[in-house]
């Protein structure tokens, strides 16, 4: 059995990874309101440079994750936390050479979510599509219920939880260099650009392959890493 995670390049695909978004935040966990839509989607998916990764499992769309890069309108995680601090200190420290990206709306059927390589596999492609447009650090607000997990992957807690109306929840802003995120998603073998390319291919400008899948092998005895998501 394997599960197939690509950037959804089709309508059908970008309704797959918004109707599971709706199926997890609303349905299921109770976050957002209710809509007659059955859909979650918002500005930032229609902005250039945005990916919208979907894993799916025998033709079922079992996980999602959205890869952003800075923009005129800054990042998703800008519209909850001013970073403006965090942006200046990190481009002094690099000499103005930075790029920002963000990862966010992570989703991922209930049936799933103790599956640590479909976990992985999302970050892998949302690590790809941040390489490929070359983004140095990446921004996040993250569930406070979450938070652990994300420290486990290096990330930076940079405030105290912030109370975010619309999806009824506390958020924690976050930042990590790509760099690290990248060791933790591939370890010591990191693909090269033609490599990851393969994962994004009809999306970035570098890609060179018509293959936009990336399959993820599941591990037989894995252990359970997302409690919820």
């Amino acid at each position: 059995m394997t599960i197939d995670v690509k950037i959804a390049q089709t309508a059908k695909e970008l309704q797959d990874a918004y109707k599971l978004r709706y199926q997890v935040y609303v349905r299921e966990e109770g976050y957002f309101k209710a809509e007659h839509s059955d859909l979650i989607v918002d500005q930032f998916d229609a902005i250039p440079h945005a990916g919208i990764v979907v894993a799916y499992q025998e033709g079922e769309a079992i996980g999602t994750m959205r890869a952003n890069i800075d923009s005129e309108i800054k990042l998703p995680a800008d519209s909850i936390f001013d970073y403006s601090a965090y942006r200046a200190a990190v481009s002094e420290q690099y000499h103005g050479k930075v790029k920002f990206g963000g990862a966010g709306m992570l989703a991922i059927a209930k049936e799933w979510r103790h599956r640590r390589d479909v976990f992985k596999a999302l970050i892998r492609v949302c690590c790809a599509f941040g390489v490929m447009h070359h983004a140095t650090h990446i921004l996040a607000g993250v569930n406070k219920k979450q938070l652990a997990i994300y420290q486990k992957l290096g990330y930076q807690v940079l405030a105290e939880a912030v109370w975010v109306a619309q999806i009824g929840e506390y958020v924690v802003p976050v930042a990590i260099e790509l760099a690290k995120l990248n060791a933790w998603a591939f370890g010591s073998v990191m693909p090269d650009r033609v490599g990851l390319s393969k994962m994004l291919a009809g999306v970035c400008p570098d890609a060179v392959t018509p293959d936009s899948k990336f399959v993820a092998v599941p591990q037989a005895n894995e252990e359970s890493f997302l409690s919820q998501v």
